[in-house]
């Protein structure tokens, strides 16, 4: 597969995606990195063909639609470091994956362990989106629940 057609690919199909879950550890969140790309039965070959090339995640079907998914962070990493020398046509997508590929490297520095690096990944995540997505006011929760001061509270 020609690198530049994959890079195409994902632009037009993929998700950059940073995901908190509720846990029970000091933070009360724990954070990783997801990459995916959804397309129809029709394409389920070129999904075939990605997998192969890369070797990591796993293919699903989704109602209908395919959707490969990778959530292993040495996975995520490889998918990360491949996109980067990558020239993106589309600059909203390049943006996208540069706040996904700076919270990736915060994580392998460990920083989601503590409060403000847990803090920066869950800013770079609203970032990466529409600030009209579910995503803004779920920044303004994790971030209420992890300093629940009093400016926050009123702007929440």
């Amino acid at each position: 597969m020609n690198r530049q057609w994959i890079l195409g690919f994902i632009e037009s199909q993929g998700c950059f995606s940073i995901r908190f879950s509720k846990n029970n550890g000091k933070l009360g969140y724990q954070v990783s990195p997801e990459f995916l790309v959804k397309t129809s039965h029709n394409n389920l070959n070129i999904l075939e063909k990605l997998h192969d090339y890369f070797q990591v995640g796993h293919i699903y079907n989704d109602n209908g639609s395919f959707v490969w998914k990778v959530t292993k962070h040495k996975e995520v990493e490889e998918i990360a470091l491949f996109l980067n020398s990558m020239h993106f046509v589309s600059p909203v997508k390049r943006k996208q994956f540069e706040y996904w590929f700076n919270a990736i490297n915060l994580m392998q520095k460990k920083y989601h362990l503590a409060k403000n690096g847990l803090l920066e990944i869950a800013r770079l995540r609203e970032l990466m989106h529409d600030k009209n997505l579910w995503n803004k006011q779920h920044f303004c929760n994790i971030r209420l629940e992890l300093d629940p001061c009093k400016p926050y509270q009123e702007l929440g």
